[in-house]
């Protein structure tokens, strides 16, 4: 049963006030308070400061990163860090540079990789790979560029021509422009088949070492298209599983220590008169290279890779190109490439 009002305004002093029972007592203060030990405070102890609050930053790092790759030892490294950042910690300059390095080198995979998906249409234009993975991280924005190792795995993994990754991979970077929330499921892809013939085709490289194959030979051999064993090659060589024994022929093998690569002839040119810089006469072109070179020179001077007359000079273009690592080629045939990418 309720209590009548009268006892509660007798019994209950906030309600003659029109207060609640904790603002009346907030009012008077006659409400007990818990008082809390002082807190002890300790002596301060100085502390080396920690890298990850060094003013290395990230960004300063990889500036500093190109120069410190050429360094040829440990003391040669230190001084160019020590000059980049002369008033940070050591250690902490050295894991700041440490990381930025790796992730320049990750950079630098992930640029080769669509430099070979793109195929010829960037062979002049080396730059577009690097403008374009740069685009796509500012597309991910900074919660999904953490994840794009996980993107760029996935399509290395998968058995496809380079061209349709490409392809992938500009259709995942246009939807996630388009939605902010979008990441593609990267569901396993259908790739037994290709999986069991590549294991036989290494298996049959190993059995015989001495016996190399083209691509036609595998073909007849496993009974599958030119189409098909041309894009599986291509793909194990991408992951360098196999390698070209000799260019020039197309002989495929297994690396292995102290095999010796067959480069074609006027790719051999190329690279000697690259490490000339001077140009070489013919005769003397002819003795490096062991065989006759009338023919190749004569198809380089036409293309424009060589300077007519002697002694054998790259041309004024065909050097720039090589500088700016440009792909060179004779129509689908090259002629020459940078280190590192695999065509």
């Amino acid at each position: 049963m309720a209590r009548p009002r009268l006892y509660q305004q007798d019994q209950e002093p906030w309600v003659k006030e029109g207060m609640s029972k904790a603002s009346w007592y907030r009012a008077r203060e006659t409400k007990p308070s818990e008082t809390k030990p002082a807190r002890e405070t300790k002596p301060s102890v100085h502390r080396r400061r920690s890298p990850a609050k060094s003013g290395v930053r990230g960004a300063d790092a990889m500036r500093a990163v190109e120069i410190a790759r050429k360094a040829g030892d440990a003391r040669a490294l230190r001084t160019i860090l020590a000059e980049a950042f002369p008033n940070e910690d050591e250690d902490a300059t050295l894991k700041a540079y440490t990381r930025a390095n790796n992730v320049a080198r990750t950079h630098d995979h992930r640029i080769l990789l669509i430099r070979q998906w793109a195929g010829p249409q960037w062979d002049s234009k080396p730059e577009a790979a690097r403008d374009f993975l740069d685009d796509f991280i500012k597309v991910a924005g900074p919660n999904r560029a953490k994840r794009l190792g996980e993107l760029f795995d996935h399509l290395a993994r998968q058995w496809a021509s380079p061209g349709q990754k490409f392809i992938w991979l500009k259709k995942y970077r246009d939807r996630m422009k388009d939605d902010p929330l979008y990441w593609p499921q990267m569901r396993p892809m259908r790739t037994t088949s290709s999986d069991i013939l590549a294991e036989r085709v290494i298996a049959l490289m190993d059995r015989n070492l001495t016996r190399h194959w083209t691509v036609r030979e595998l073909a007849r051999r496993f009974q599958v298209t030119i189409y098909k064993m041309d894009g599986l090659t291509m793909e194990m060589r991408i992951r360098r599983w196999i390698v070209l024994a000799d260019e020039g022929q197309g002989l495929l093998t297994v690396p292995r220590p102290g095999l010796q690569i067959k480069k074609t002839v006027p790719r051999r040119i190329i690279d000697n008169l690259i490490a000339s810089g001077d140009g070489i006469g013919f005769a003397a072109m002819r003795a490096i290279i062991g065989q006759n070179i009338g023919a190749q020179v004569n198809k380089l001077r036409k293309i424009g890779i060589l300077d007519p007359g002697s002694p054998l000079k790259l041309s004024q273009d065909t050097r720039e190109r090589i500088n700016r690592n440009h792909v060179i080629r004779n129509r689908r045939r090259i002629l020459w490439a940078p280190e590192g990418l695999m065509f």
